[in-house]
């Protein structure tokens, strides 16, 4: 008899399953899409990890505005957590992600963060290969040859929204007058900073010990660190309500 074959867990059906995905309108559906499928071209043991319906979808439409997120969380052998968020209020929209290494790899998180606050605002691309210590600055060299690539994503960081904790030197960040130079900028600068990102991870060798318990707590600090500042607090608030968005940063957002 011939061998069945082992059917690999699909990050989009699931996807369609849980945040009902695609949706209409959403201008980073391609994007979302393309970094689920590289996920599973690159994690072959890929899985999703558990999320409650009530943080996965929700939908608000409180102040005459219709807002829905939705977030997809997956693991596998090499990243302990995988966060996808995708956040549609209309004419705000939001992409944000972020990976968490296992830490027994000595590697930073990937950070990407794709605002549009709509078609006659301001545009916004953040991506970095965020350390945990100093030491792993230099694993985020990579993102030199897609800043030469794209100058516009060579900006300085200010303190309005971030400060310098917990990112290298090499930081993408670029603000757009237009959405399609955000889509056409800022997606592809992310698929590029994705590839190498996952390809750094991919190479490490596995680092116990001491090490391990110190990337492990760090990746602790991190998310206390960045739950305590989370610009997304108040819009989470005023759609979702005070008591919702203080647990999804606490618990999903940073986990």
């Amino acid at each position: 008899k011939a061998r069945a074959e082992c059917v690999r867990f699909n990050p989009i059906e699931f996807a369609e399953q849980k945040i009902k995905f695609p949706w209409d309108n959403s201008i980073f559906h391609p994007l979302l899409e393309w970094i689920m499928t590289h996920l599973q071209e690159e994690c072959v043991d890929l899985r999703a990890l558990p999320l409650d319906d009530e943080y996965a979808y929700h939908i608000s439409n409180r102040n005459n505005t219709s807002v829905r997120m939705g977030t997809l969380l997956f693991e596998s052998e090499k990243f302990r957590r995988i966060r996808l968020t995708h956040y549609d209020g209309g004419d705000m929209q939001v992409l944000n992600c972020l990976w968490y290494p296992r830490p027994q790899y000595d590697a930073p998180l990937l950070g990407v963060n794709l605002v549009s606050f709509g078609s006659d605002k301001k545009q916004l691309c953040v991506v970095d290969f965020q350390p945990l210590e100093e030491t792993q600055n230099e694993s985020a060299r990579p993102l030199v040859a897609i800043q030469e690539k794209f100058p516009a994503l060579n900006e300085t960081i200010t303190a309005k929204f971030y400060d310098q904790q917990f990112f290298s030197p090499y930081l993408l960040l670029g603000r757009f007058d237009k959405i399609s130079e955000l889509l056409s900028v800022g997606c592809q600068a992310t698929e590029l900073a994705v590839k190498e990102y996952m390809k750094l991870v991919m190479s490490l060798p596995v680092d116990e010990g001491i090490n391990a318990e110190r990337r492990k707590l760090r990746q602790n600090d991190y998310n206390k660190y960045n739950a305590e500042r989370d610009p997304s607090l108040g819009i989470y608030e005023v759609y979702f309500g005070k008591s919702w968005a203080k647990a999804y940063i606490n618990n999903v957002k940073f986990g």
